[in-house]
């Protein structure tokens, strides 16, 4: 969620409400597709809270590949690169390994 949650934050301060819009549009779409009961919010930016760990694992993956296009196509893939490590540079080992635990897709 922390990199999602930066992710935002670049479009945001880039782009405007109005480019965060997009953003929200793009990650909602793809919810939809995949039937996820996801809600999109600037404050919390996604709730999860509906979804089972099974679908939430499924679904993060995806939107912050999603994200990760979003950005990298409107701004560029090395402002999502440096997001990303910032980020990652903030969590310590084992938050680490809990986080990639979500990245696993199947």
């Amino acid at each position: 969620r922390a990199i999602l949650q930066g992710l935002y934050n670049l479009v945001f301060d880039e782009g405007g409400s109005i480019m965060a819009d997009v953003f929200f549009t793009k990650l909602q779409t793809v919810s939809k597709q995949h039937e996820w009961q996801i809600s999109f919010q600037p404050g919390t930016l996604l709730d999860l809270s509906t979804l089972s760990l099974a679908e939430t694992r499924k679904a993060l993956p995806i939107l912050f590949e999603t994200a990760r296009q979003f950005v990298a196509e409107i701004i560029d893939a090395s402002s999502v690169d440096r997001i990303v490590q910032d980020i990652r540079a903030k969590f310590d080992k084992s938050a680490i390994e809990n986080i990639s635990y979500f990245e696993l897709t199947e």
